[in-house]
């Protein structure tokens, strides 16, 4: 049988302890991948995701020095950039003829990163790996030769996917919801996402699909579930057809999902609440209609629409949470002005508030490039710690129009006046209590909240 090991990279390692931003849900990805071997290939996968499972880096020298694996396949974001380059930097040492696979978000949206970086990637997979990973592999065993760069072939029909193969984990590191997916890709084009790179077309499972590994994770699970899609409710026909399975087998779930403004009304939410939802992510981005529709590309609904959509959650007693990127292209003092105004009197129970990262894939990296603020250069010289270690004040913000302290002293002063209102308090540990480990979590968040002004899981302050 032969080994080949999946890894999960942190964000990076220092003096050899590996450093992330979270560790809360498993890599659905590698665990796609996991049983398409698994059904498909004669090899033995295994899941390494360094930082739920505290690896350093002389562990992984030590699992690979008892596993001598076939191939080592490296999943990795453009934030994981310096983490997959240590991994692949003790592959390299400990076992130099296993061919280093490099897939995922950074590579399909920056494809000539493996070429520009031979020396520690044989090759790179974009898009969806596991049917071409799958070949590669067997072309591998057989002798032949591959190209350095292989785009991802899609599944057609996302049904035929394996279910994630959860027994590689120790389900016990994360936290308690079960994470899935019931789609891939996104028919929406927003200038900061990078999401188009790597998912290529919007698909969906059926709802009986969905429903038979909801069946398998019940009982594991205890109910709790939070879907990964970027836009769950896409498909309006989906979702009723999914509550209304849900609804018929007489579960009792607890679930989250993300979806857009537009495309939540009344009638879809009472049934989802019904069958269990209990908030829903939704992508506003900036309270400036206008900002939203030149400089994000995000376009189909204005600021009544949001305030009415949040008003709808609420009636139905399902949470609205916000997610907001301040400073894009186009920003103003004004425009700030009105994005708060929208986070702190729309009903939101939950924001989350980003600066302006430009990732390879997206067109806001491409205006950054444009205008000489990253390049692959940069990439290569971030991912090898030239610039030095982790995130902070080292990967670049895309600000055009105002400096990163004033929309930094926006984000913080933002983040205190919505979350230190005593209600939203109150509610997030009233909340908590029925879990101690994220009531934990959450008040190590807050009394960062209380000092710095931002979450303790952000990158950026």
């Amino acid at each position: 049988m032969r080994t080949v090991l999946l890894v999960n990279p942190p964000v990076w390692f220092a003096d050899g302890e590996p450093h992330t931003l979270d560790t809360e849900y498993p890599p659905l990805g590698l665990l796609y991948i996991a049983a398409w071997l698994r059904r498909y290939t004669t090899f033995v996968p295994r899941v390494v995701d360094v930082a739920p499972q505290g690896l350093t880096l002389s562990d992984l020298a030590g699992i690979l020095r008892r596993e001598r694996p076939f191939a080592v396949g490296i999943a990795a974001m453009t934030l994981q950039l310096q983490g997959a380059v240590e991994v692949a930097t003790v592959v390299r040492r400990e076992a130099p003829r296993c061919p280093i696979f490099l897939g995922g978000n950074h590579v399909s949206g920056d494809p000539t990163f493996v070429e520009r970086n031979a020396d520690l990637f044989d090759h790179g997979i974009t898009r969806e790996g596991e049917r071409t990973f799958a070949d590669a592999l067997n072309r591998l065993e057989a002798g032949e030769s591959l190209p350095v760069m292989l785009e991802g072939e899609p599944i057609g029909s996302l049904d035929d996917l394996p279910f994630p193969d959860r027994t590689l984990i120790d389900r016990r590191r994360y936290l308690r919801p079960e994470y899935l997916m019931a789609s891939r890709g996104c028919p929406f084009h927003c200038d900061f996402c990078a999401t188009p790179a790597l998912a290529g077309p919007a698909r969906r499972r059926s709802a009986s699909d969905v429903l038979e590994e909801i069946a398998s994770l019940v009982r594991v699970s205890r109910g709790r579930l939070a879907f990964q899609d970027d836009n769950f409710t896409a498909d309006r026909d989906f979702v009723f057809a999914f509550c209304e399975g849900v609804r018929s087998r007489g579960w009792s779930l607890r679930w989250i999902c993300s979806s857009r403004i537009d495309l939540v009304d009344e009638e879809l939410v009472r049934s989802m609440k019904q069958a269990g939802c209990e908030g829903i992510h939704f992508g506003i981005e900036s309270g400036s209609e206008r900002l939203r529709a030149e400089s994000m590309h995000k376009r189909g609904f204005d600021n009544a629409r949001i305030r009415e959509t949040i008003r709808c959650c609420r009636t139905q007693g399902v949470r609205a949470n916000g997610f907001f990127i301040l400073g894009a292209p186009g920003e103003s003092v004004e425009r700030l002005e009105e994005t708060e105004d929208l986070i702190l009197h729309s009903g939101l129970s939950a924001v989350v508030i980003s600066l302006p990262l430009p990732f390879p894939g997206s067109g806001m990296y491409e205006r950054a490039k444009r205008a000489g603020v990253i390049d692959e250069d940069f990439l290569d010289r971030f991912a090898r710690k030239a610039l030095g270690a982790g995130i902070t004040g080292v990967y670049p913000l895309y600000l055009e129009s105002l400096d990163h302290e004033t929309v930094s002293r926006a984000m913080r002063r933002l983040y205190r006046r919505f979350y230190l209102r005593p209600e939203v308090a109150l509610d997030w540990i009233r909340r908590d209590l029925a879990s101690p480990r994220v009531l934990v979590q959450d008040l190590r968040s807050g009394l960062h909240l209380l000092a710095r002004g931002t979450s303790c899981r952000k990158p950026f302050e």
